[in-house]
């Protein structure tokens, strides 16, 4: 499972390089894969996870690192789901102007 999730990280990867975003390397974390995305005034994480069905992709969105347990349980995050490679990244793009908003109110 870890080789299909870094295989989708890296698909990942290439399409956030597309748009000139500085990005991680894929760091595996056991049941999920983390990247950091570097923006001008943010920074954020991507946990990727497989979802319940072997077509769908979950990512959690947190501006902190953690393992993948926290991640899924960090207040401060927004999930995202999808199958298509994408349109995940048009998802992410979408919000993170919600997840800047989130962690400036939310303090944990």
């Amino acid at each position: 499972m870890n080789r299909e999730l870094i295989s989708l990280a890296n698909s990942l990867i290439g399409l956030f390089k597309k748009e000139g975003l500085k990005v991680t390397r894929p760091f595996s974390l056991g049941e999920c894969v983390e990247i950091g995305i570097d923006l001008k005034d943010l920074t954020f994480f991507l946990y990727i996870f497989r979802g319940t069905t072997k077509k769908n992709i979950v990512i959690k969105m947190i501006t902190s690192p953690r393992s993948c347990q926290e991640a899924l349980l960090d207040p401060k995050g927004l999930f995202i789901i999808d199958n298509n490679l994408e349109m995940l990244v048009n998802k992410i793009f979408s919000k993170i102007g919600r997840l800047k908003r989130i962690s400036r109110i939310i303090k944990v």
